[in-house]
């Protein structure tokens, strides 16, 4: 297998405290998942802090586009330069999505790409919005509220998780787990990429079964 540097990507060590977060929520078409990664820039004293973090971002950056029929219902996190191991977290109180009104269905969910400016197939990274307003799209394409919907939260993101361009407490990264071969102080196999920027695609496609796995 090729190495993380021959891939263009960074191991744990290089980042400040990356953790992916990986949030269940029941939506009205059943159980689904959808995982979101960060470096967290600041000095971290209480373990407890990692999962608040993960649970608040959910409701800063999720919630704003997708309706209120979606529940967020429980938060696995992995620390990656504590191990890589998975651990559950349930939020001390009920997230729901922000948007009111009818939630669209399976076949019509709201998907950004992650893009980490690289030219290789992992470059881009797919993020569905489950459940966002029926209101924002026709005939499976995102309409002018669905546009205006969906920029803003693209927007609200990349400045919220752009840590190296903007001096944040976050940076969005994607991990990329079993991309080379274990060794010592990576079990996992994993490197990582930086995000660069965030692209909203105008059509809507159904969102993948849940898996019900626990990764990594």
């Amino acid at each position: 297998m090729p190495s993380v540097t021959r891939l263009g990507m960074l191991e744990a060590g290089d980042f400040n405290e990356p953790v992916t977060y990986r949030y269940e929520v029941v939506t009205p078409f059943g159980r689904m998942a959808q995982e979101l990664s960060v470096d967290i820039r600041i000095l971290i004293n209480k373990a407890e802090y990692v999962p608040a973090i993960g649970s608040a971002l959910w409701a800063a950056l999720i919630a704003p586009a997708i309706s209120r029929d979606v529940r967020l219902d429980l938060l696995w996190y992995v620390r990656w330069r504590q191990g890589g191991l998975a651990l559950p977290f349930v939020p001390a109180q009920s997230h729901r999505g922000n948007q009111s009104g009818t939630s669209a269905g399976r076949a019509h969910t709201a998907i950004a790409i992650f893009h980490t400016g690289h030219s290789d197939n992992l470059a881009a990274r797919r993020f569905y919005l489950h459940a966002t307003p029926v209101r924002w799209q026709t005939d499976t394409m995102l309409n002018d509220r669905g546009w205006d919907g969906m920029l803003p939260w693209a927007q609200a993101v990349s400045m919220s998780l752009a840590g190296d361009a903007l001096g944040g407490d976050f940076q969005q990264i994607v991990a990329y787990p079993w991309i080379v071969e274990p060794y010592i102080g990576n079990l996992f196999g994993v490197g990582f990429r930086k995000v660069t920027h965030i692209k909203v695609l105008q059509y809507t496609d159904k969102c993948p079964d849940f898996d019900g796995g626990v990764w990594p």
